[in-house]
């Protein structure tokens, strides 16, 4: 993505920070942004996600907060004790570190609860993602994904397209530009198994895959010129 950035914007001293984690939800990346991303001083909010905030929605009776789905760093991981710290070290060894926050597995979740949890957290949690950049003085760009199309039979790709809805609509609402990669990046999968070489799945790109989209994002950045330095000064820092 840097590299790109640097080829259309020659001149321009940019930095790119990775800060996304691997299986965070949407409120998870919304706290992560106040504290951890925000003190960086960004410029520009990239957003990308899939289906991570479709997890929680298999859950029967899922609270606004996710708590059903998430718990605290500072719980007992995996009930405690000993092999709760094995467990816990073995999940951040495998660097799916949002699998330490995840209480999901003494509930598991099932597809038809998806159609009765509304993805009214994920427009909420988006919505004050975009808030608090501002407030820090950043700009905002969403990132569409490809998916799996919708089916009748297929809940989950059903709510990826409806979380897709959303990021569209709170773009019109908060004047927040949006990249779609539906259309842009190849995609075929048969069922999770990805039949084209950007991607390993339904979902995670392979490094050929990455490498198109940071292409696409880029580009969208520059014919948008929506990499800019406010002038304001923030309210958060």
């Amino acid at each position: 993505m840097g590299e790109y950035l640097k080829s259309l914007k020659p001149g321009v001293d940019l930095d790119v920070v990775n800060a996304g984690v691997m299986g965070y939800t949407s409120i998870e990346n919304v706290l992560r942004l106040l504290f951890h991303v925000i003190p960086l001083s960004p410029d520009l909010i990239i957003y990308y996600y899939t289906h991570n905030d479709v997890h929680p929605r298999r859950l029967e009776g899922l609270s606004r907060d996710y708590n059903e789905y998430s718990c605290s760093w500072f719980e007992p991981p995996s009930g405690g004790g000993v092999s709760g710290w094995i467990n816990r070290r073995q999940k951040l060894a495998t660097s799916y570190v949002a699998n330490v926050v995840r209480r999901s597995g003494n509930r598991p979740g099932k597809s038809s609860n998806i159609a009765h949890n509304p993805p009214d957290a994920f427009r909420a949690n988006l919505s004050a993602l975009v808030v608090l950049a501002r407030a820090a003085g950043a700009s905002v760009l969403f990132v569409n994904p490809n998916y799996r199309q919708e089916s009748p039979d297929d809940p989950p790709a059903n709510a990826v397209w409806e979380h897709r809805r959303v990021v569209d609509d709170i773009g019109k609402r908060m004047d927040v530009p949006v990249a779609d990669l539906n259309g842009l990046l190849p995609y075929s999968v048969n069922g999770n198994t990805s039949l084209n070489e950007n991607y390993r799945d339904a979902v995670h790109f392979t490094e050929i895959g990455a490498d198109a989209a940071a292409r696409i994002v880029a580009d969208v950045i520059h014919k948008n010129n929506i990499l800019y330095s406010s002038k304001k000064k923030p309210i958060l820092y």
